[in-house]
């Protein structure tokens, strides 16, 4: 377990983005506070050789992740190359907000912080949570065929896509169609009526 957290910690200090994640220190020390849950999926690491990347959330809904590859490796007619294992790890990192109440903090309070102007204690702030996932790879194939062929299935979905627009504008039309022999039919109704009233 030592291996992992240590070698997670040296990455979290050293990649050049995380450094930029606000309270990235925070996100380490979940991690540590809840590593008994963790010993499964740390100890798969440990059976393998493991590595991290880190990738941005462009949607800026949270801080990004550590994605966790793993790999074996195997020696064979003395030249050595890497064997990805079929799943990875994901550690989400994420904000939990935490709506305690509008800080009312004073430099006169026992544990303000000048720095933060805070008391840190009972006041709004958000708080580092994080969500691993077990991401498993259930298939990774190459297209089996030529450039031809490709060339060929072009031809054939942009004639379905054309076919389906034609479909589409079709059944739109006849659907326009029956309201509007619903509203000939409500009509020549209520013409009935009043000729009827009238005549009477």
């Amino acid at each position: 377990m030592g291996e992992f957290l240590d070698r997670l910690k040296k990455f979290m200090q050293t990649d050049e983005e995380l450094k930029e994640v606000h309270q990235i220190q925070g996100y380490y020390e979940t991690i540590l506070q809840h590593k008994g849950s963790l010993e499964k999926m740390i100890a798969h690491c440990e059976d393998y050789q493991f590595d991290f990347q880190y990738e941005k959330d462009e949607s800026k809904m949270n801080r990004g992740k550590i994605i966790v590859y793993l790999c074996e490796h195997d020696n064979e007619e003395e030249w050595l190359y890497d064997i990805p294992i079929d799943y990875h790890y994901i550690i989400n990192l994420e904000d939990d907000d935490r709506d305690w109440g509008y800080c009312q903090c004073t430099p006169e309070d026992k544990l303000y912080n000048p720095i933060y102007k805070c008391c840190g204690n009972g006041c709004d702030w958000t708080a580092p949570r994080i969500t691993i996932e077990k991401v498993e790879n259930i298939l990774c194939e190459e297209f089996d065929g030529i450039e031809r062929d490709m060339w060929e299935l072009k031809v054939k979905w942009e004639n379905a896509e054309q076919k389906t627009e034609e479909e589409i504008k079709r059944e739109q039309n006849e659907l326009q169609l029956t309201r509007i022999k619903q509203q000939i039919e409500q009509l020549q109704n209520r013409q009935r009526e009043l000729e009827s009233e009238l005549t009477n």
